[in-house]
């Protein structure tokens, strides 16, 4: 890695199982630099394959079974989990193609989320407050997250007075400093999947636990990542 950097360096072996390292790692470091402004040191592990813009490609996505949402259930003593719904809508598409409008839901019992439900459509600007609704109602959730450009947008306000909706609605804006920059926000949200704070409806196939059917939109989304339509992706972010 060093290599790679435009001048050379000196790299300091440190291995902190090992005494002697640590023993040395003072004279060492101050025989290469006069000072330390800061040390961070991280923890986490990743294969090159899954670095850079490729850290979505990575098979960091874990499934469940209906049989393990019920257990985490009866584990947090709950009948349901807090439900938390994200929703990316779609700003219009050009001429007659219309974007996609999605909504990413999870149910969250303690420290464990479970994607419950999610939808993933082409439709109208006009038409998608009424299905937003239509979909949410039912499952009553706990909150939910708009991202709208506008402190009260066009689908906001469709909402709560042409549908009259009722849903507990947050708008939420896109990070200044992560505008035009998708990567920076999911790279904050990949943990979640990566040890299994979050999984996804899966199936038995031959003894193996993968992907349910209905979710294979999901998981194309996020391996074609940052290629494709990630509009799936923006909801679960909101979601989570």
């Amino acid at each position: 890695i060093s290599g790679r950097l435009p001048a050379p360096v000196e790299v300091l072996e440190l291995d902190v199982t090992n005494v002697d390292h640590l023993g040395g790692l003072a004279t060492a470091v101050t025989r290469v630099v006069p000072h330390l402004d800061g040390v961070l040191h991280s923890i986490g592990f990743a294969p090159e394959s899954a670095l850079g813009g490729n850290f979505l490609k990575y098979d960091w996505l874990h499934y469940y079974l209906p049989e393990d949402l019920a257990d985490a259930r009866k584990r947090h003593g709950v009948e349901r989990g807090w439900l938390s719904a994200g929703i990316d809508p779609t700003f219009g598409g050009e001429g007659s193609d219309p974007d996609f409008m999605s909504i990413f839901v999870i149910e969250v019992c303690g420290n464990e989320g479970f994607a419950v439900a999610h939808l993933n459509v082409r439709m109208g600007v006009q038409s998608q407050g009424a299905r937003i609704h239509s979909f949410l109602a039912p499952l009553r959730p706990s909150r939910v997250q708009l991202e709208e450009v506008a402190k009260n947008g066009y689908v906001y306000n469709d909402l709560k007075n042409h549908v009259r909706s009722n849903l507990p609605i947050q708008v939420v804006r896109p990070e200044t400093n992560m505008k035009g920059n998708k990567q920076v926000r999911f790279m904050q949200m990949a943990p979640r999947f990566e040890t299994a704070q979050v999984r996804i409806p899966g199936r038995m196939d031959g003894g193996n636990l993968v992907a349910h059917h209905d979710w294979l939109d999901f998981v194309t989304a996020w391996t074609a990542f940052p290629a494709g339509h990630d509009d799936l992706l923006d909801a679960a972010y909101w979601a989570i």
